[in-house]
């Protein structure tokens, strides 16, 4: 068994048009007739008709390829790229659903619409530090993707860019991203923390995501980090044939209209502590006051007392949350800023000890050594 690539040269450059076979692993080539690679033509991956049989592993025919289906390859696990690359047309990989992992070379500049479209395999892409943007529906229906490092360079992201990724986790915008599209997680269900810098239109980010979110609002001087709530909604008929009312459950919709574009009304977010309170578990309230109470911007008096307040009423609620999340930083934070007393402090140790955790029982017994010695612990901000 063999792969064939269909190339052209022009330029004295060399641009792969397309490729087929059947094997899991693909190399392509650096060069061909003594020129770089630096293109790949769109709808890579042809459908092999082919029935010749080549002794050699890699056969090259400098002509277009034929007009068969292009809806990807359906075994390729393992492709190293061409060390030379520019540019990756449209479609590129797109259906390549046995694909695991790809290392873009640093070379790569440009990446075209639905790149890696229904890679429903791919859990691991290092991204070019060479790319200025990632296009519409770039990273559409890849399933099995949790996290992603966007490079620095991006500046633009296209339309659902991440449509369909259902198991991404984590992301993090780049600090010099200008330009966004509409809905880019859209589906994204399993996201829980998403980083972006201040400025960008957090109304269009979190249009489409429902569930619990961990929000990290950057700048050049700090960073905010914010808890919203999740929420869901349902029509309800109220008069036949055509008139509905919307429900909604949960406090996570209230709470994003603090949005307002770029803008976060902080306020207007203190305001709903009540509501959470209302309608979310302990854990979710005790971490929102929690996350408050650590990036104080614009944080009133009154609110400031309000979230110490329920994080002394419901240590037991948010020690699972720190310790078992393995959180150094807040753990150290409750233990030198929220003015715990004894009782406290046992019931952070006992979540320790019951999880089994050394390192945060070390840290809790050194903060108790000097609770015992009458240490001050007075909240300030």
């Amino acid at each position: 068994m063999s792969w064939t690539i269909f190339y052209t040269t022009e330029h004295q450059e060399a641009t792969i048009l397309g490729c087929s076979g059947s094997e899991p692993s693909l190399s392509l080539p650096d060069e061909i007739d003594g020129f770089p690679v630096t293109n790949l033509g769109p709808n890579f991956f042809v459908e092999d008709t082919s029935s010749a049989k080549h002794t050699r592993s890699l056969v090259l025919i400098k002509k277009p390829p034929p007009n068969t289906g292009r809806n990807g390859n359906k075994t390729l696990k393992h492709l190293t790229l061409p060390a030379h690359l520019r540019r990756i047309a449209s479609r590129g990989f797109a259906g390549c659903s046995a694909l695991i992992r790809l290392e873009l070379p640093p070379s790569v500049e440009t990446l075209g619409t639905r790149v890696f479209d229904h890679c429903r395999s791919l859990n691991r892409i290092q991204l070019s530090e060479s790319l200025t943007a990632l296009p519409d529906y770039a990273f559409a229906d890849c399933r099995s993707l949790e996290t992603l490092t966007i490079p620095q360079s991006v500046t633009e992201i296209g339309n659902q860019c991440f449509y369909n990724c259902t198991k991404l986790q984590a992301i993090e915008l780049p600090h010099w991203l200008q330009t966004i599209g509409s809905g880019i997680f859209m589906n994204c269900s399993h996201l829980q923390k998403l980083s972006f810098p201040l400025g960008i239109n957090a109304s269009v980010l979190l249009a489409d995501l429902y569930q619990k979110l961990e929000v990290t609002v950057q700048s050049a001087q700090k960073s905010t980090r914010l808890l919203f709530p999740e929420y869901a909604y349902e029509f309800e008929d109220i008069v036949m044939p055509r008139q509905f009312r919307t429900i909604t459950y949960g406090s996570g919709g209230r709470y994003r209209k603090c949005i307002n574009g770029a803008f976060i009304d902080l306020e207007l977010y203190d305001s709903l502590f009540w509501l959470a309170k209302l309608e979310e578990s302990p854990e979710t309230v005790a971490t929102l006051a929690l996350f408050r109470l650590m990036d104080p911007e614009q944080l009133r008096t009154e609110a400031q007392e309000q979230y110490l307040s329920y994080l002394h009423q419901n240590i037991a609620s948010l020690s699972q949350e720190v310790i078992a999340g393995d959180k150094d930083a807040e753990l150290e934070f409750l233990l030198t800023r929220c003015a715990l007393d004894p009782h406290h402090l046992n019931v952070l140790m006992e979540c320790a000890r019951q999880i089994n955790h050394p390192r945060f029982v070390s840290r809790i017994l050194d903060a108790t050594g000097s609770a015992s010695s009458g240490a001050d612990k007075a909240f300030d901000l």
